[in-house]
């Protein structure tokens, strides 16, 4: 059995309680996805359990690809959840579910069987692709920006003003503000800070920008 996520105290409580129950048991809490993967590839564990992390989709994707069985623990967030099915995680459980029902998740997994229902993983599907429909209506809005105004919502983003960005780029301050003003409009929210919030859930500010 390997235990895998970010949140140490939680991987290291659970790794107790199910060393309690005879069960041999490590852990990657906080590990890199690569150190992870060289854990199952020296340990060849039963199951993974995967806990808390930002890659866990892609990480369930590569432990499948080596026919390894995941179990992810969810919280109550459907599309979380969508994607870690989809990734092909074996079993989901749920972060308020019992300890025994964890426990009979990780025997039936061990076992060789898949707790993913058909309905269900349709179901799931279905939520993915409506989480891609509107994750691709919000890249639409960010296409409409000229590459000016992708620069100007980045500057922005690092928190310079209207006459910082004039005077760092030679232009005037109207301008800018009529840049700004042009990028409220394409990513139809009323404030620079809506705008700012809307870059950082999407992660156009991490994206390179030729001005």
């Amino acid at each position: 059995m390997l235990l895998v996520g970010q949140e140490r105290l939680v991987m290291d409580a659970l790794r107790v309680a199910l060393q309690s129950n005879r069960m041999i048991v490590a852990s990657t809490a906080g590990a890199e996805a690569s150190e992870v993967m060289k854990s199952v590839a020296s340990t060849r564990p039963d199951v993974v359990i995967i806990g808390d992390r930002a890659d866990r989709p892609h990480l369930i994707e590569k432990l499948v690809a080596l026919d390894t069985k995941v179990i992810a623990i969810c919280p109550e967030n459907r599309v979380v959840e969508a994607r870690c099915v989809v990734a092909g995680a074996s079993a989901i459980i749920k972060i308020a579910s019992g300890y025994d029902d964890l426990l009979r998740t990780i025997a039936e997994t061990a076992a060789g069987k898949n707790l993913i229902s058909k309905p269900y993983r349709q179901e799931m599907q279905l939520v993915m692709r409506e989480m891609t429909s509107i994750e691709r209506e919000k890249r639409r809005k960010y296409e409409r920006l000229t590459t000016r105004e992708m620069a100007i919502l980045a500057e922005i983003s690092a928190g310079k003003t209207a006459n910082e960005i004039a005077e760092a780029s030679y232009t005037s301050v109207n301008t800018v503000r009529s840049h700004i003003k042009s990028v409220l409009q394409k990513l139809e929210v009323n404030s620079q800070v809506a705008a700012v919030s809307m870059a950082h859930r999407n992660g156009w500010i991490d994206e390179p920008v030729l001005a």
